[in-house]
């Protein structure tokens, strides 16, 4: 088979050149040994070799008969298919799924070549191989043959192009031969072969597969050979997806992979050197990379991981280092002559070193020695059956259809190989099962189940136990443990019990055995008691058992109850009394279970018997009452009851009350007294039944009687003042009735417009004190509900009234001075309005922003003396609220007015010194301002500096002169300025007057 696809086949061309050219190479004087022969780069160049290995399998006889839990598939050469020391007489058949025969030849026109191929394959050697196969149920299966790695491929593009010849030649060949199917071994290079579709030769691949299964039908079994690349290729010469739809299985050539992984990590070599032919991990291409692709494009359940039964070695530069370039050509060792190297006779005593290696978690095989015929150092790598093993693990955790041999016949019989195969692969057969101790054992008995089974990979063991009744039940699943500790003995009888063994989740069992079982109790049961039947209520009784048992009884004690359940009254225990007494009258059944003393089953015997309780029943009783009936609703009443007759009497009492049902209102008890408060008015039955402690009759005597309850009547509700009365008055209101027992009352008030609510709830008092403090006008409902203590009544007798709540109304508000006035006038603003109570008052003022403030806040005074002094001229609001004493209203009644401040603005400003200008600097000079105003004027001073710069000196106020003191100041003309406004002016001035004075 090649060596695995890249993408770029130019570089896998390449190196292919390498090797043939290296095989090709003239033979030097004593190199004809195959051991030094390379490998074929293709199955057909290997099947047309004919080498021989050199060393001879060792014999070893097989004992194992289980078919291995995956599929091994092997290809067996034609060339020495009947060699009887590599060929197939040296194989274990039952190690084998699928055996490849390998192979005929396909021309360009689709049909078969008759070369050495063909000739064995219609040889007796091809019949004999088959009938030892299917004798131990393994298949074979046919392998044509089409390589073509030429320019633009013509011979893989002919002979694809005549797939119907060969497909129909291949079903005819199967059946002749009688043989399973066929692998389908075609290497070449994807592309157009001329044709319009870039992908036609991958496309015809899968054609070829899909006419080859509807050929030779869902019975024939198909594989097609795949390169290790071609999952993660979709644009390569297979089609992984679309040929798994219809093959088998796809055998990965997951092989040659140095020729590919040289130059990239780990070893980074700047042209070919040694190195794995399949690694495990660790290279750029590995068996791990390349099978988790398939299993992303293709069924895990279709893809066989192909592995090499050979390896490669050559003449290298020293004795200790790994990966190293050839100086010699590279050359193919298979299985056979890598594992014999060591004792070769060219080696060089003490020279030879094996090494495992450390780039890859596979653990692959590299030798060097030192080769006295060629005098030179050479270095093999290759698979052993440690590093063959770690891939068959692969296959395992991947959960691969199986693992593909290249080739049987590189491995002949060593049985190395076989035992890896075995390990990892094979069923477990030959299962046994013991039970310790042996059968038969007493119920309860600890029992050791042991199951064992021929030597076979990762043993899997499971128990089952098949109970007297005939069900078969799983006791412990599959686990590594090959042992069942068996507790749940407890039950008697005859058992039988299976182990299943099996190394492999793919199957239910490899094979089991079953062995069976007998588990022995208890005989005989006896029961006795120490009294006889009939015994009066509360009677002592003793229960007694007795057994005939192997080992060591126990008892359990029931007991049935007159028309009940039964009940376990005593658990099993070594103990064989059971003390009863019984205070229901009535025949009641009694149980002794037995068993042995640490059985799980519920009894081994029991045995059953009835015994009667008897009392004499109760007489007729007596009833009465205290207080004798009439009484008032709610009264507390004492009833009492007696009876003779019976040595236990127990009392239940019932009451009814009036249009209801009857109810118990105590139960059966010892005691013959029964209190009770009546509820709401009316004529009550009332009942005492009596029985027997031990009777479970309902009751065997009764007695009835009557009693009345009588309700209050006549209810009145007075008030402490006449309606109507303003908020906050304080009025008691008083409720009264006619009643039997002790009356209690309830009061109630209706707000105007809205809902009756509780004031004051049910009790003793008969007055209610109603605060009518801040609530609002309007006619209130007023109520008293009047009922007998203890009375269940919503009310017995009730009273009504209304009484009218009234608040302060027609606000008004004057002043004493008429509007506008002049700013600083005080005004004097009184208020009045209508109250039935005590008016209180509170006063507003509005300013010019808007805003109002209270002034004076609520209180008996109905004046209040507005102060206008420093107030702004304008118009300002003015407001009075008013409302009763007492009340919790925002206000009841309110009245607004406007009143204006007003004064005529100054004119005729007028500013004078008192000493002409032109006074020497230091000079005390006294400005004074003069106006015409509507009001109270202001006065405003300035000076402007010699700078120009004017400056207030004296800001606005009552005082009509400024000293101005010239000290200090330079020589020249200032300026002098007087504003003038009225008092309560906004305006920055309403007259000017300015001069200039002169300093010197």
């Amino acid at each position: 088979m090649s060596r695995q696809r890249i993408r770029h086949f130019a570089v896998a061309l390449a190196l292919s050149a390498i090797v043939i050219a290296a095989s090709a190479a003239p033979a030097q004087a004593g190199f004809a040994s195959p051991r030094d022969q390379a490998r074929p780069t293709s199955h057909v160049a290997a099947a047309a070799s004919g080498a021989i290995p050199e060393a001879a399998p060792k014999q070893i006889a097989y004992t194992v008969s289980a078919k291995p839990s995956r599929e091994v598939f092997g290809f067996a050469l034609a060339s020495s298919l009947a060699d009887p020391t590599i060929g197939y007489p040296s194989w274990n058949f039952d190690m084998l799924s699928t055996v490849a025969f390998f192979g005929v030849h396909v021309d360009t026109a689709g049909h078969f070549v008759g070369d050495g191929g063909w000739n064995v394959w219609n040889s007796s050697t091809l019949s004999t191989l088959v009938a030892t196969a299917h004798q131990h149920g393994a298949k074979v299966v046919l392998t044509i043959i089409l390589q073509d790695f030429s320019a633009n491929t013509p011979n893989m593009c002919a002979g694809l192009a005549h797939i119907d010849t060969t497909v129909a030649q291949t079903a005819a060949e199967v059946r002749a031969k009688g043989v399973d199917g066929v692998n389908i071994d075609y290497e070449g290079l994807d592309g157009s072969c001329g044709r319009g579709d870039p992908y036609w030769a991958q496309h015809a691949m899968t054609t070829m597969t899909q006419k080859m299964r509807a050929a030779l039908g869902s019975s024939s079994y198909i594989s097609v050979d795949t390169y290790a690349g071609s999952a993660g290729d979709p644009y390569g010469f297979f089609d992984i997806g679309g040929i798994a739809a219809y093959a088998d299985s796809l055998f990965v050539m997951a092989y040659d992979m140095e020729y590919s992984n040289y130059s990239s990590a780990p070893i980074y070599c700047s042209r070919f050197c040694l190195g794995p032919t399949a690694p495990l991990t660790g290279y750029r291409y590995n068996d791990t990379g390349i099978m988790s692709q398939y299993i992303a494009v293709a069924p895990r359940s279709k893809v066989i991981l192909g592995v090499p039964y050979y390896g490669r070695k050559a003449c290298v530069g020293n004795t200790t280092s790994p990966n190293q370039y050839p100086t010699s050509s590279v050359v193919a060792d298979s299985y056979l002559d890598a594992s014999g190297e060591a004792a070769y006779f060219e080696v060089r005593t003490g020279s030879y070193a094996a090494h495992r290696e450390t780039n890859s978690g596979g653990m692959e095989r590299w030798d060097i020695w030192y080769n006295t015929r060629l005098g030179c150092t050479r270095e093999l790598y290759w698979d052993d059956a440690v590093s063959l093993g770690k891939k068959y693990d692969l296959v395992n955790a991947d959960g691969l259809r199986g693992v593909g041999l290249w080739n049987l016949n590189y491995g002949g019989g060593a049985p190395e190989l076989w035992a890896a195969l075995q390990n990892h692969f094979l069923g477990c057969s030959g299962a046994a099962i013991s039970v310790s101790p042996a059968s038969p054992q007493w119920a309860s008995t600890h029992v050791t189940v042991t199951a064992s089974s021929r030597p076979c990979s990762n043993p899997q063991y499971r128990f089952w136990i098949q109970s007297p009744n005939g069900t078969w039940s799983v006791v412990q699943d599959y686990s590594a443990t090959n042992t069942y500790s068996w507790t749940a003995t407890g039950n008697p009888g005859s058992y039988r019990i299976e182990a299943d063994v099996r190394s492999s989740t793919r199957v239910s069992y490899d094979s089991y055995a079953v062995v069976g079982d007998v588990l022995r109790a208890c005989s005989a049961v006896g029961l006795s008691t120490s009294k006889s039947s009939p015994a009066f209520p509360g009677t002592a009784v003793v229960i007694t058992g007795s057994s005939s048992c192997p080992g060591t009884p126990e008892y359990r004690f029931w007991v049935q109850p007159p028309g009940g359940k039964w009940a376990v009254v005593q658990n099993y225990g070594a103990a064989a009394t059971y003390s009863w007494s019984a205070g229901v009258q009535g025949t009641y059944s009694l149980e002794v279970d037995v068993r042995d003393q640490g059985s799980t089953a519920s009894y081994d015997k029991y045995v059953t018997t009835s015994f009667t309780i008897y009392a004499p029943p109760c007489t007729t009783p007596s009833l009465r009452a205290v207080p004798a009936s009439p009484q008032g609703s709610g009264t507390r009443v004492v009833f009492s009851a007696s009876s003779g007759g019976c040595p236990n009497p127990r009392y239940r009492f019932w009451i009814e009350p009036p249009g209801a049902g009857w109810k118990v209102m105590q139960d059966y008890g010892a005691a013959s007294s029964f209190a009770w408060t009546g509820g709401a008015a009316g004529t009550y039955g009332v009942e005492v039944d009596v029985r027997d402690a031990s009777s479970s009759a309902s009751y065997e005597h009764v007695a009835n009687a009557t009693y009345v309850l009588t309700a209050c009547s006549g209810a009145r509700l007075s008030a402490s003042m006449p309606s109507p009365e303003p908020v906050g008055t304080t009025i008691v209101l008083t409720g009264s009735a006619s009643c039997l027992a002790t009356p209690t009352y309830r009061f109630w008030v209706k707000r105007p417009g809205g809902s009756w609510a509780i004031a004051r709830d049910y009790g003793s008092a008969t007055a209610y004190v109603w605060n009518t403090t801040g609530i609002a006008d309007g006619v209130y409902g007023l109520e008293v509900d009047a009922r007998n203590q203890g009375s269940t009544a919503a009310y017995e007798t009730v009273a009504n009234m209304t009484f009218l709540v009234d608040t302060c109304s027609g606000a008004h508000l004057a002043t004493n001075k008429q509007s506008p006035q002049l700013p600083g006038t005080t005004i004097g603003l009184t208020a009045t309005a209508t109250c039935m109570g005590s008016a209180e008052y509170r006063f507003w003022v509005r300013d010019l922003s808007g805003r109002w403030t209270i002034v004076q806040d609520y209180s008996s005074t109905s004046t209040f003396s507005w102060n206008t002094t420093g107030r702004p001229q304008g118009t300002y609001g003015l407001e009075v609220d008013v409302r009763n004493h007492g009340s919790l209203a925002a206000y009841e009644s309110v009245a607004n007015i406007t009143f204006t401040i007003y004064a005529a603005p100054c004119t005729a400003a007028h500013l004078a010194t008192d000493k002409p200008s032109g006074q020497v600097h230091g000079t005390t000079i006294t400005l004074t301002g003069s106006a015409t105003c509507g009001g109270t004027p202001q006065y405003r001073f300035w000076v402007r500096d010699l700078s120009g710069r004017w400056t207030i000196v004296q800001d606005f106020g009552s005082p009509n002169t400024f000293g101005w003191n010239t000290t200090g100041l330079a020589p020249g003309t200032y300026g002098l300025e007087v504003d003038v406004r009225n008092v309560g002016s906004s305006a920055p001035y309403e007259t000017v007057a300015n001069l200039t004075f002169a300093v010197t």
